[in-house]
Parts: C-alpha cells; sequence; structure tokens
C-alpha cells in the first residue's frame, strides 16, 4: 500500500511512528542508489510520459498525475546526466508522441501492446550498443 501512497491522491500508510508514502514521488528510477550499490550497466524503463499535452487536464487527478510525470522525468534527466560518467546508462525510450492519457486504464493494453513492439524495434536496431540516452525523456512538443 505505500508504493500507492501518492500525496493528494492516496494518503500516506502509518507504519509505528513513521508516515510512509511511495518512494518515485522523490526517487522514482533511482539511479543514484544503483551507482551507490556498485551497478556499472543500468536499463532504465521509463514509465509516464515527456510529450507536452495537447489538451488541458479534464480534473485534479489528473492534473496532479500530470504534474508527477514531468517531475519524474525531469529527475531523471538529471540523473542521467550527472551518472553518465560513472555507469552505462540504458535507455528504453518511452511512447512518444503519445496520442491517448497514459492516465486512462481502458487503454492499458493498447498502450502495452505498443511499448512491447517500439521496444523490440529499438532493440533490433541496436538500442543496448548506444551510449547516449535519447533527448526524448526531456519534456518536449510535437509541432504538428
Amino acid at each position: 500500500m505505500v508504493s500507492a501512497a501518492i500525496p493528494m491522491i492516496f494518503p500516506p500508510v502509518v507504519i509505528g511512528h513513521h508516515e510512509l508514502i511511495d518512494g518515485g514521488v522523490v526517487n522514482n528510477t533511482p539511479i543514484s542508489t544503483a551507482v551507490k550499490l556498485g551497478a556499472t550497466h543500468i536499463i532504465v524503463l521509463p514509465t509516464g510520459y515527456t510529450c507536452d499535452r495537447k489538451t488541458t487536464p479534464k480534473s485534479i487527478i489528473e492534473m496532479i498525475l500530470t504534474t508527477f510525470s514531468y517531475m519524474m522525468h525531469q529527475k531523471l534527466g538529471t540523473d542521467l546526466e550527472l551518472y553518465k560518467e560513472q555507469v552505462q546508462i540504458h535507455l528504453i525510450p518511452p511512447l512518444c508522441p503519445l496520442s491517448i492519457s497514459a492516465h486512462d486504464f481502458s487503454h492499458s493494453k493498447n498502450l502495452i501492446d505498443e511499448v512491447y513492439h517500439k521496444t523490440n524495434i529499438w532493440i533490433q536496431s541496436g538500442g543496448f550498443q548506444k551510449i547516449r540516452p535519447p533527448n526524448i525523456i526531456r519534456i518536449h512538443t510535437h509541432l504538428s
């Protein structure tokens, strides 16, 4: 339950005298922890999205989740830059552009199928041989 305790969405879980929330709120992709533990190769499977939204969030929950996704990717981008000389990091590109809301779970099967297909293409095109992660992890806009 703690891993689902996202502030403003689900309450913290109390264990003893501690109120606990999802660790992803502070460090969703703990590259720093992996480096401190001695990792030499890290494979990152990012969640969320980095594309600028084409529509305004329709609810406070959607606004919070969108903001959270942007914050997670900002931290990930910073960590990729910070640790690029210390460890080999392979970033599997997130779905981009994303045509449907990642928060609409009625599309989960389609999103899973699409990311599976695109990840296979990334692997077959030498994704693991590329040293520099793609800039797609930074928040960006697609011109239409």
